[in-house]
């Protein structure tokens, strides 16, 4: 989770998209998203998967057996 994390913040930070502008796209507050990224919260998988489409990306999960 923490590089799926990651990996939303760089890209709302490299497309210029404030934690206002994506709190606006995805019915959140400011001070919200700021505390998802800060991780003083640990968000759902559908509060990753609402901050993902705000910024036009998708999440996928997979399954892979550890055992060979």
């Amino acid at each position: 989770m923490i590089e799926t994390l990651a990996k939303l913040v760089s890209t709302k930070i490299k497309t210029g998209v404030t934690q206002k502008e994506l709190g606006a796209r995805i019915n959140m507050k400011q001070p919200q998203i700021a505390k998802i990224e800060r991780m003083h919260t640990l968000p759902s998988f559908s509060t990753l998967t609402r901050y993902a489409a705000a910024l036009d990306l998708s999440i996928k999960m997979t399954v892979e057996s550890i055992i060979k």
